[in-house]
């Protein structure tokens, strides 16, 4: 990607509305608000244009992660080059769950992804439930196996987390999925096209 640096800034800051507006203020994740407040998320724009080329950056991520990141620290990494189609997304993650495998980081390392067109199996693409892990743009996100564990110790049943997302989901009104819908959006392309 050959996007200058007031585009990255711009992609940047609509992630970051989503986790604030989305992420946080509905508790889609019980570590991400501890994470805001300790500063321990880092957001970055992949330069990738290809499979090939994001595997290769996100493995650099982990590599820095894993040896300068403290125990908290959790990265997103945007694409904004790559991955439009939901399809595509879903093998690049087959592809970086593979990565992560291979390299024997999957004991510290846990993806969690995120797509503007994400869409659960079994429902269908105007389900409310899939903005649960819908956002501006495609997202790779870096955590810390380690610090998710103890997250989720606070948790009661953790394994209810989405089911309970789902049904926090159905119980907005119309206003309310309404502003949801649009904190789960980018503004803007990156060739300035409004994106949805």
């Amino acid at each position: 990607m050959n996007a200058p640096n007031t585009t990255n800034t711009a992609i940047i800051a609509s992630v970051e509305h989503w986790v604030a507006e989305v992420v946080v203020r509905h508790r889609f994740c019980p570590f991400a608000k501890p994470a805001l407040d300790q500063q321990s998320v880092s957001y970055r724009v992949l330069d990738g244009a290809s499979p090939e080329r994001v595997l290769e950056a996100m493995a650099d991520r982990i590599s820095q992660l894993l040896e300068h990141g403290g125990p908290e620290d959790t990265e997103l990494l945007i694409l904004s080059a790559h991955a439009e189609k939901f399809d595509d997304f879903l093998d690049l993650t087959a592809l970086a769950e593979a990565l992560i495998e291979s390299m024997g980081w999957y004991e510290q390392v846990q993806l969690a992804t995120f797509h503007p067109d994400y869409c659960f199996a079994d429902t269908s693409p105007q389900s409310i439930e899939n903005y649960t892990n819908r956002a501006p743009w495609p997202i790779l996100q870096l955590l810390q196996v380690e610090s998710v564990g103890r997250a989720l110790e606070n948790v009661t049943k953790p394994e209810l987390i989405p089911q309970r997302n789902i049904e926090h989901l159905n119980t907005m009104d119309d206003a309310e999925a309404d502003q949801l819908m649009r904190d789960s959006v980018a503004p803007v392309s990156i060739s300035g096209v409004p994106s949805h």
